[in-house]
């Protein structure tokens, strides 16, 4: 489905169109949900800098109209571009950015918040759900 419909974009990104399918339109009510409680602990830095959640702030989206940027454009080295940083975020963000973890040579490595040991269960997102009291009928169509 990446190739299909995300091809150009960033999977956030993606707004329905009629000649969508019927499962894909589904996805795109429901993606909300697993989007809030997911973290990216990044490695090789493939995530994107503004719209993927990487820190604990949540994504930058909104402060720039570079979406395309890469976290590994800011990170080399092992450590933080403090200098390019400046230019993209305010002083107080980035000392909160240039304290986060870098496993480079890694893979970027995604975290599901809710559970102890960052896995992502179906259990999981079936209790989430139920939770917030979620309209039941975006998620019987899927």
């Amino acid at each position: 489905m990446l190739d299909r419909y995300c091809r150009l974009h960033h999977p956030t990104q993606i707004t329905s169109y009629s000649s969508n399918s019927r499962v894909f339109k589904f996805l795109l009510q429901a993606r909300a949900y697993p989007e809030d409680n997911i973290f990216w602990v990044h490695g090789r830095g493939k995530c994107s800098f503004w719209i993927d959640s990487w820190h604990y702030q949540g994504p930058l989206t909104g402060q720039t109209p570079n979406l395309k940027l890469k976290v590994r454009e800011v990170w080399k080295n092992d450590s933080c571009d403090l200098s390019k940083l400046a230019t993209l975020v305010s002083l107080d963000e980035v000392d909160a950015l240039a304290q986060q973890p870098i496993h480079q040579g890694r893979p970027d490595l995604l975290f599901w918040k809710t559970t102890s040991n960052g896995l992502f269960s179906l259990k999981d997102v079936y209790s989430l759900v139920r939770q917030e009291g979620v309209d039941s009928r975006v998620f019987t169509g899927l």
